[in-house]
């Protein structure tokens, strides 16, 4: 009787999990800034609502395997991912970020049944106009002058 109760509780958990995952922007807190040699002040400034803005002041960073600059939001809002933001760095490097899509992407694991399991990320973004293909992060990178 002991092992029925178990096998039914396993088999109530693999059905139970959900396959795919709901998208919520609240999700995404990272930017991640290549190409820069110092960073002093970050304002993150909401395209729509003016007072839905962000500023670090001597941020710290987390340097990735890439050495990119990993910096992770404190406050992030729905609002800034569906209205666009503007990202000034040091306060004269402007980078527009528009038209955020998310959407569920395959995080290449399988369950006992060979179904696949996906996550939420970033599908895609908009850099100063320029359209940005992304697999779950925002890159702002500096280019060479």
């Amino acid at each position: 009787m002991g092992n029925k109760i178990i096998l039914l509780l396993v088999i109530a958990i693999f059905v139970s999990c959900k396959q795919d995952s709901d998208c919520i922007a609240e999700e995404n807190d990272t930017i991640y800034f290549e190409g820069f040699d110092s960073i002093t002040k970050v304002s993150i400034e909401d395209l729509v609502n003016k007072t839905n803005n962000l500023e670090y002041i001597n941020p710290e960073f987390e340097t990735t395997k890439n050495n990119a600059k990993k910096l992770i939001i404190n406050d992030p809002t729905t609002n800034l991912f569906k209205n666009g933001f503007k990202i000034i760095i040091n306060d004269s490097i402007n980078y527009k970020i528009t038209d955020i899509k998310l959407g569920q992407l395959d995080i290449e694991k399988k369950t006992m049944w060979g179904t696949k399991l996906y996550q939420c990320g970033l599908k895609e973004y908009r850099i100063n106009d320029s359209l940005i293909n992304t697999y779950g992060m925002i890159i702002i990178e500096k280019l060479k002058d």
